[in-house]
This record gives structure tokens, sequence and C-alpha cells, in this order.
């Protein structure tokens, strides 16, 4: 039987590669945001779609209470979305 050893390099490792997760909500949901169970830590932190109605949360480990039901996108996908008209000014899309 081989008895693997966790340093705790490899458990700071292995919590720095958990996957975060994304999730839009309308900027009139900011209100439900419990800051203390997302990455951001104020309305402030949030980015905002162009025309300030979405804004981007992102989490994690387990999904937050107030994010229950809401559909949850993954690094790459956020990256496609945040690329869009809807989110970069067009000259920084460029």
């Amino acid at each position: 039987m081989q008895v693997r050893y966790i340093t705790a390099q490899h458990s700071k490792q292995t919590l720095h590669k958990m996957e975060r997760t994304y999730v839009i909500i309308n900027t009139s949901d900011i209100g439900d945001i419990d800051f203390d169970a997302v990455l951001q830590d104020s309305p402030d932190t949030l980015r905002r779609s162009i025309d300030g109605t979405q804004a981007l949360v992102k989490f994690e480990g387990e999904t937050p209470y107030f994010l229950d039901g809401k559909p949850q996108l993954g690094h790459q996908e956020t990256l496609n979305l945040m690329a869009t008209s809807e989110w970069t000014e067009p000259n920084e899309l460029n």
C-alpha cells in the first residue's frame, strides 16, 4: 500500500485550482448579493455590461443561495461573452 502525504504546498495548489464559476445577473438584483459568498467585495467591483443592465458575479465552490437556478458559465464561456460588444466597448475589441 502506498501512502501519499499531502503537504501544505500541495493543498494550496489544489485550492488555487478550484474552478471559478460565473453568473450574469440583472443589475436590479445586485442588492441580493451576499458579498461574503462571492469573489467581489462590493457592488463597485462587479463588471457591468456596457448598457449597465447586467453584472458579472464570480464564486468558487458551492453555489451561493442567491444564485441558485441562474445559468452558470465556465471561464472560457465568460471570456467569450466579455469579448462581445455588449460587455466591451467596440474600440476595445480590436
